[in-house]
């Protein structure tokens, strides 16, 4: 069976219960999942509230490294994932491997960002005085979420996982409930590369739930 990803560790769901991923092309059990629900969400935004701090304050090319580390395990295993999309899926496997390049272009991308979050000083009109400048600082606004849909789980969980990361901000991802093991394998290699506990974390469940819960808990900021 496999498990959701909370606070840097594989977990079921507090409810003790579960239910059957299904390959949509033949009707078969793939695997079976937890089904989490709203202590499993408040549980992974206590890990991430409790990583946002130290994760903020990592500086941008370090948060890249990482990143960077992820992708290469991922390519390392990227037949292994796209089989795995197919099987969940239904798409035909040369697409579900051209999506788990896709992703990883993407997160290529997004590291690359690094070097772009920067400070600016900027003089400011004369009126202000003659020697005044204004001084932006770019910080990490604070806890994310985002919710995968099914058709391209990967490719659009990387448009969410991939700049969360890079600005500085934890976050917390819920697959759709048809296609959740391709998305939970990639996040144990990214998290396998060194991110910190409750950086990134995966909950899995109806999207009346643990959705619902991620659209509306006061800590969650994106």
């Amino acid at each position: 069976m496999a498990q959701m990803f909370i606070n840097g560790q594989w977990a079921d769901a507090q409810s003790g219960e579960t239910y059957e991923v299904i390959n949509p092309a033949n009707g078969t059990v793939v695997d079976s999942v937890p089904k989490g629900g709203v202590e499993d969400v408040d549980a992974a935004v206590a890990s991430a509230q409790n990583a946002f701090a130290a994760w903020a304050d990592t500086s941008p090319d370090d948060r890249a490294a990482m990143l960077r580390k992820g992708i290469e395990l991922v390519k390392e295993q990227s037949k292994e994932i796209a089989a795995l999309l197919t099987a969940e899926q239904g798409k035909p496997l040369f697409e579900a491997g051209g999506e788990v390049h896709h992703f990883l272009h993407g997160m290529e991308f997004y590291a690359g960002l690094s070097s772009k979050i920067r400070g600016v000083q900027s003089p400011l009109p004369p009126a202000l005085g003659k020697h005044a400048y204004g001084i932006i600082m770019r910080r990490p606004v604070g806890i994310a979420a985002g919710i995968v849909p099914w058709n391209f789980p990967l490719t659009l969980m990387g448009t969410k996982v991939g700049p969360a990361l890079i600005a500085g901000c934890p976050i917390i991802i819920k697959p759709a409930s048809t296609t959740p093991l391709a998305t939970l394998k990639i996040i144990g290699l990214l998290n396998e590369a060194g991110l910190p506990a409750g950086v990134l974390n995966c909950v899995t469940g109806p999207g009346s739930t643990v959705g619902e819960r991620l659209i509306t808990h006061p800590v969650i900021r994106r």
